[in-house]
């Protein structure tokens, strides 16, 4: 994934030459100076968020997103990037485990005076390195147009006003390992931060459509959608009315994809499979880590998964050789049943153990590594008779894991109009 964040820095390195600036911020000095900055004072003018707490600074439309229409059909040329946007930041409470944490996130609200937009709940996919949580990265001119900001700049500028919750484990919660595919805490952080953004909003008189919410996320962020849509249907008293959900390339069934990882000889992302394990301890049991990994890789998974190292550089302290990897007590307890607490979790928090109500478009690339949609989607149809109709697999014909992501921002976008 890290390979894709490089990719994407390079496809937009040419707008850099006449992209952003404001004139009330200092961007990452470390930047080269070969890289001009320009004032954006006429959007900064009109836009009347600029006053709030925590604002950031003011995009334009023109400046938000340029990329080669090779690579995906949302381009300047295409119109659908229409207002400038405001980004706030914005901190608060929810809850890991049973204890509070404070969180952090963004808001990106679309400038438009006229008229009254929905609100639009943006999940990430997977970081490893803190400088491209979105309430950091947006601070930085470097890290500004990683994938984990561009499809919510483009969303809000497209008219919805967009929340960005860093997620447990990022941001101002950093100091936790980040609870990967671990359904209460991820649809908490999603929930929270919604309940808290429409506070925000509301005390700072940003108008907003009480009766329309959407929800997207690619990747691990679409894990999380599903989590949190799940919880949102579940308890009705939170009152909000979502409206559409669009969870894309992601893996909701657990059952089906972590037995197949253990016992595999090969793991392509070993960081993704450690950091899963490592934090799912952290949560539920609080093992020696050695019950899980050989040495030295047990020890050093603290420090692995600190913040400071990229996707890449995560895997490079790793191995892909599950034997030498994962500890063989460990792979033989599991292969004959006796890992109980772990073989329950992967049920707890599987996420395609219910009827979704809202209607839900599940997006997957045709040539993605993660091959098993049509399987946790028949879940869904079959065993716990979901409306065909309300609930759909959507592929993204001859595309992989990373190529499909633009393709499937496209058509989310799309889709959620006809809500409109």
């Amino acid at each position: 994934m890290r390979n894709f964040y490089a990719q994407s820095i390079a496809y937009f390195f040419l707008i850099f030459l006449n992209l952003y600036g404001c004139s009330d911020i200092d961007f990452d000095k470390q930047i080269s100076t070969d890289i001009e900055t320009v004032s954006l004072n006429d959007a900064w003018i009109i836009d009347p968020y600029r006053f709030t707490p925590e604002y950031r600074f003011t995009l334009t439309n023109k400046n938000i997103f340029q990329i080669p229409a090779a690579e995906t059909t949302l381009n300047s040329d295409a119109e659908i990037v229409k207002y400038h946007v405001s980004i706030q930041r914005l901190t608060y409470t929810t809850t890991y485990g049973d204890h509070p944490v404070t969180a952090s996130g963004l808001i990106i609200i679309p400038i438009d005076t006229g008229n009254v937009h929905s609100i639009l709940s943006y999940q990430h996919s997977s970081i490893f390195a803190e400088k491209e949580v979105p309430s950091y990265a947006i601070d930085s001119l470097e890290t500004l147009t990683t994938f984990h900001l561009l499809p919510p700049l483009i969303l809000a500028a497209n008219g919805y006003i967009t929340f960005v919750p860093d997620l447990i484990g990022h941001g101002a919660s950093s100091s936790y390992l980040y609870p990967d595919h671990l359904d209460q805490p991820a649809a908490d952080a999603v929930v929270d931060m919604l309940i808290a953004g429409r506070k925000f909003l509301q005390e700072n008189d940003i108008p907003f459509d009480q009766n329309k919410l959407f929800l997207a996320g690619y990747s691990e962020g679409g894990y999380v959608t599903m989590a949190a849509q799940k919880a949102i249907e579940e308890n009705p008293e939170l009152g909000f009315h979502l409206t559409a959900s669009a969870p894309g390339g992601a893996s909701f069934n657990l059952n089906i994809g972590v037995p197949e990882l253990i016992n595999s000889d090969y793991l392509t992302f070993p960081n993704v499979f450690c950091r899963r394990i490592a934090a799912w301890n952290e949560y539920y049991w609080q093992r020696p880590l050695t019950d899980f990994f050989r040495q030295p890789y047990a020890d050093n998974i603290g420090w692995i998964f600190d913040g400071d190292l990229g996707f890449d550089e995560t895997n490079s302290y790793l191995t892909t050789n599950t034997y030498q990897l994962l500890s063989p007590e460990f792979v033989e307890r599991f292969v004959d049943g006796d890992e109980e607490e772990l073989i329950a979790a992967l049920t707890t928090n599987s996420v395609n153990y219910w009827k979704p109500e809202t209607p839900t478009m599940i997006y997957n690339g045709t040539l993605d590594n993660f091959k098993i949609s049509q399987e946790e989607y028949s879940i869904f149809v079959n065993d716990f008779h979901a409306d065909a109709d309300v609930v759909q697999l959507v592929p993204i014909e001859d595309k992989d894991h990373l190529s499909a992501a633009y393709p499937y921002l496209a058509s989310v976008i799309e889709w959620f109009q006809t809500f409109e």
